[in-house]
């Protein structure tokens, strides 16, 4: 019995602590603590420049620009001629003078113009220069009114000059004239000639008016002395009137017997014995103003550019040519083709000069051009 009590019991206690574990309150669970979003107000805009790079200069001076560059001459006339051999020869003491390089091109077409046209519409960065003889492919197709002219005289860029020289009468070698006077009796001469228009088409077209020349006649459209040469060597022409030096080169190569006239008003160095025409016939007062204009417009050489280069590469340009041109060397070299050397024009002169001829009046203009178109046939 008393061990019944004791399971009793003890079943008891155990059923009491169970229900005890039963009532207890939960444990509590762990606080967890979330930090609260920090919120910022937004500050002022702050912009930060970059400091600015050191600028990069973007041009050189004229110096550098020709010494990095090449200078292309273009001559308005065929190889082997005076201008050909200028230009090479300058050619050849620009790389001493400039540090730069310098080429020969010859556009020996139209007369002349072909080559001025090209000059006037070329890019004005002082790359391309021209070589001309003014006279006939720049004021002197300009005067008269040439219908090829492409440009306006006055704007292009003067570099520089070099000769002058009157028109002299040559007859070609292979023909048995001796004087003056057998010229004169002579008919239907044919005189070449390179342009048209121009001093030198004035100055043959008054040699025929003045000796008074049988159905003489120009023949205008060569390429150059050269190709004149080559031609009396045809005996397509018989002679020509053409610049004295330039004349007297060729009289030295067998094409032409030395001039036998000089068309102007005075004699020239260059053929001493040959009498200006206006001591050998009597000129009325009309055809004397045109012989005035021949002899103002000597054959002089003109070395140009495209308008409105850099004023300092003009500078550059014309200060270069001046030394080249004034060196001891090169006015020996030069003197082989122009013995009878009158030196260098320089381009400021130079540009005065032409606004002076470019106010030659019309009048006198166009009796000379009358007088040529007498004659071109």
């Amino acid at each position: 019995m008393r061990r019944v009590i004791s399971v009793f019991v003890a079943l008891l206690l155990s059923l009491l602590a169970i229900g005890a574990g039963c009532a207890r309150a939960p444990a509590p669970a762990p606080t967890v603590t979330v930090p609260a979003p920090t919120v910022t107000a937004p500050g002022p805009t702050v912009t930060v420049t970059a400091p600015a790079p050191t600028p990069t200069p973007t041009t050189v001076s004229a110096a550098e620009f020709f010494k990095n560059n090449t200078v292309t001459i273009n001559v308005a006339y065929s190889a082997g001629g005076g201008q050909d051999y200028t230009a090479r020869l300058l050619a050849s003491f620009w790389p001493d003078v400039t540090g730069g390089r310098m080429v020969v091109f010859n556009r020996a077409t139209g007369g002349g113009l072909t080559n001025s046209n090209y000059i006037y519409t070329a890019k004005p960065d002082g790359l391309t220069i021209g070589l001309t003889a003014g006279a006939s492919a720049l004021y002197g197709a300009a005067l008269f009114k040439d219908p090829g002219v492409q440009f306006d005289t006055l704007k292009f860029t003067w570099i520089g000059a070099y000769y002058k020289e009157p028109q002299v009468l040559a007859m070609a070698a292979g023909l048995p004239y001796q004087s003056l006077a057998e010229v004169q009796q002579a008919t239907g001469l044919k005189l070449g000639l390179i342009s048209r228009r121009g001093i030198i088409a004035v100055a043959s077209a008054l040699a025929i008016e003045l000796l008074g020349l049988k159905d003489a006649r120009i023949i205008p459209g060569y390429g150059g002395t050269t190709e004149l040469s080559l031609a009396a060597g045809r005996k397509e022409i018989d002679g020509l009137v053409y610049s004295s030096t330039t004349t007297k080169r060729e009289v030295g190569k067998g094409y032409f017997k030395p001039a036998l006239l000089v068309v102007d008003n005075e004699s020239d160095v260059a053929f001493p014995q040959a009498p200006p025409i206006a001591k050998v016939v009597q000129v009325s007062p009309d055809n004397q103003r045109i012989l005035d204009i021949v002899s103002y417009l000597r054959t002089v050489y003109h070395f140009f550019a495209p308008p409105d280069m850099p004023p300092d590469r003009l500078e550059f340009l014309r200060g270069s040519f001046e030394k080249i041109f004034a060196d001891a060397g090169f006015v020996t070299q030069m003197k082989r083709v122009w013995p009878e050397w009158t030196g260098f024009v320089k381009g400021a002169d130079l540009a005065k000069e032409i606004g002076l001829i470019m106010k030659i009046s019309p009048e006198d203009l166009a009796k000379s051009e009358a007088l040529i178109d007498k004659y071109v046939r």
